[in-house]
């Protein structure tokens, strides 16, 4: 169930209906959030672009925005996504 459930949420986000789904976050990815301490708004990661399909997996299973962005210890942050910005492969517009 618990990958059916995961693809069903991808299809969805990638369809731009976001990452929330109200009968599976109840049941299954609720518990996943509760690990992280219960309140996950947002989450993050930089330095590389990640695969497309681990952001998709780590917005599905947190059921949060995902942001990614890019950046030199010379100019610092250089490039990052907008909240809630569905898409993925991109580490968003310059900064």
């Amino acid at each position: 169930m618990t990958r059916m459930a995961i693809e069903e949420k991808i299809k969805n986000l990638r369809a731009g209906k976001g990452w929330k789904h109200e009968k599976y976050d109840e049941l299954i990815f609720n518990k996943f959030k509760m690990i992280m301490g219960g309140e996950v708004l947002a989450m993050g990661t930089g330095s590389a672009p990640m695969h497309p399909n681990v952001m998709d997996f780590l917005k599905v299973v947190f059921c949060c925005d995902m942001g990614e962005g890019f950046g030199m210890t010379e100019c610092g942050l250089g490039a990052c996504t907008l909240p809630n910005d569905v898409n993925t492969g991109t580490v968003g517009g310059p900064s």
